[in-house]
């Protein structure tokens, strides 16, 4: 190794101990001969060198891969090729929280539907952290997303490409998802609740600006319902209800349900309508729930009760006919008194002023089911369209009957009896509106006629009504006849071959002689009794003025006699008996 002055820098010879330039004076160094490096520390040496290219080569590589350039060059490539892998490892939200897998599968998905502009536009490189707290990191930075749904939340769930995001925000009628990355997401909407069960799913493009959220689009048909029962009665139906997946939802005094929900309009939700009446409860059939306000109506009969009501109502028009017939109400068994009083004075009271009579068949009876109304006033019944059909007559007692149809259409009112558990008709009102029948009963095909008891009744009243009319005006003729003192005046009405013929020629004669003459005030016929063919025996109270040739005097008489019909007409046959009273 060569030697130098350290004064003036001359090369020194390896025996110099002075300078030869100079002059400065150099100790002479004792060379030691070097021992070779063993094979551990040649070991060690190796190590740090690899070490030391590594550290070299990593630092190098750091500044490299995580640098910006680097990190845009690598997302452009990861866009490029669609690879979702890439994307995940390189984006991040705005809070620098990784994105998970179904996030980069959406900005895939938009990058195949849009290209790589909007990704681009909504991502921008950022430092994110360093490596090993020495080397800068950048990530490409996405602006985050929010995915809004303005609606009836309760019993919703939402997932985003199959899984549930975080919420960001919850108020009570709606919800607000993220922060997520730009991209096209499958919204998956799952409902299931008291009210229904359904799934939908719909297509969600994010790639809004900073804060303005996507509404997400629901395609279930969701909402609150109100249920209104259109034939509600307050005086009648005790207990009222609708029934949803049996919940009893009440009925409240102005026939409405709360609102409920959230229901699920699918038209898989049904609804009906159950009601307790006096007469029992009655449910409807389940109704699809179509609409936020569902008008529905009470049915008022079971099939049960319906059926109560035909039989009353054919029964009643069986009576009907029967009680014309025979001319009296106490045939009824299906009639309230207030309308036995009606039909009395309605009905009878004229066939029998007038002498009238009815024969007759209930033929059927047609209903419209469908027709069926609760009454509006306290009473506990309904109302009944109705129509009646029979084969009738009226007729007086001596016609032979020609029967007809006759029809009558009616608005038929029944009451129901708790304590006997049965229905009588109230009233029946005549109407000109036809029955779209729906039901047909058939009546018995008995014919009713006048009974044996009703025509003999009304033969002795017919028969009272002529006497009581012949007997005044015999009376009156025979005070005539002798007050002319003119037989003639009463012969026509005296039978020829019977002793009262004599009798009054001879009175007459014997009052003209007397000089007295009569005034007749009153005759009544009080008895009439059957005395043989054609025969009857009269008894009469009758009341005179007698007036002598010196006084006048008020006398009555009980007097009884016979009185045959010939050829129609009436004759005074015999005197049987005559009593001052």
């Amino acid at each position: 190794m060569s030697r130098f002055c350290q004064e003036c820098g001359q090369q020194l010879k390896s025996e110099d101990v002075v300078c030869t330039n100079c002059g400065t004076r150099h100790h002479k160094e004792t060379v030691v001969p070097k021992q070779p490096l063993s094979k551990k520390r040649k070991a060690v040496y190796r190590i740090i060198a690899v070490i030391t290219v590594l550290l070299i080569g990593f630092i190098v590589w750091a500044n490299t891969h995580y640098s910006r350039e680097s990190t845009s060059k690598r997302f452009a490539e990861a866009i490029s090729n669609e690879n979702a892998k890439g994307l995940q490892t390189l984006v991040v939200h705005e809070d620098g929280s990784a994105i998970s897998e179904q996030e980069a599968n959406a900005m895939v998905k938009l990058v195949k539907e849009e290209g790589g502009k909007p990704v681009q536009l909504l991502t921008s490189v950022r430092q994110h952290g360093k490596l090993l707290g020495l080397f800068k990191k950048y990530k490409m930075e996405a602006v985050d997303q929010y995915a809004f749904y303005d609606g009836p939340i309760e019993s919703l769930v939402f997932t985003f490409n199959e899984i549930e995001m975080r919420e960001e925000k919850r108020k009570k009628d709606s919800v607000t998802y993220g922060p997520l990355t730009p991209g096209v997401y499958e919204v998956k909407t799952t409902f299931k609740g008291k009210y229904g069960k359904g799934t939908a799913k719909s297509e969600l493009a994010l790639i809004n600006a900073k804060d303005i959220p996507s509404s997400i689009n629901v395609d279930l048909p969701l909402g609150n319902a109100v249920f209104e029962i259109a034939n509600y009665s307050s005086t009648i139906m005790k207990d009222i209800y609708v029934v949803i997946n049996d919940e009893k939802i009440p009925i409240d005094e102005y026939g409405e349900t709360v609102e409920i929900g959230p229901i699920l309009f699918d038209g898989s939700q049904k609804a009906k309508v159950v009601v307790q009446y006096p007469w029992g409860e009655v449910s409807t059939n389940e109704t699809t729930i179509e609409s936020e306000y569902q008008v529905m109506r009470a049915d008022i009969l079971s099939q049960a009760e319906l059926k109560k009501v035909m039989d009353t109502l054919k029964q009643f028009g069986e009576e009907y006919i029967e009680s014309k017939a025979k001319r009296s109400t106490d045939v009824y068994s299906t009639t309230t008194e207030s309308l036995n009083d009606l039909l009395q004075k309605n009905i009878l009271a004229p066939l029998i002023n007038n002498n009238r009579y009815v024969t007759g068949e209930f033929e059927e009876l047609n209903i419209d089911e469908n027709s069926v109304n609760v009454l509006d006033d306290s009473d506990q019944g309904i109302s009944i369209h109705a129509e009646f059909r029979f084969m009738d007559d009226e007729h007086s007692l001596s016609d032979t009957p020609s029967l007809s149809e006759a029809v009558h259409v009616c608005e038929v009112e029944l009451i129901y009896d708790e304590g006997k558990q049965k229905w009588f008709v109230q009233n029946s009102i005549s109407t000109w509106s036809n029955v779209d029948v729906t039901t047909t009963l058939h009546g018995s095909g008995t014919l009713h006629q006048p009974g044996v008891d009703t025509v003999q009744a009304e033969k002795e009243s017919l028969l009272r009504e002529e006497l009581e009319s012949f007997m005044f005006h015999y009376v009156n003729r025979s005070v005539e006849a002798i007050n002319a003192r003119d037989f003639s005046y009463v012969e026509h009405l005296i039978t020829n071959d019977g002793p009262r013929k004599k009798e009054s020629r001879d009175y007459i004669d014997y009052l003209e002689s007397k000089g007295i003459t009569e005034q007749l005030i009153s005759s009544v016929v009080e008895k009439v009794e059957e005395a043989g063919a054609e025969t009857w025996k009269v008894t009469t109270t009758e009341e005179f003025v007698i007036h002598y040739p010196e006084v006048s005097k008020n006398k009555k008489f009980t007097t009884i006699v016979l009185v045959k019909k010939i050829h129609d007409d009436w004759r005074v046959h015999e005197l049987v008996s005559t009593k001052e009273i």
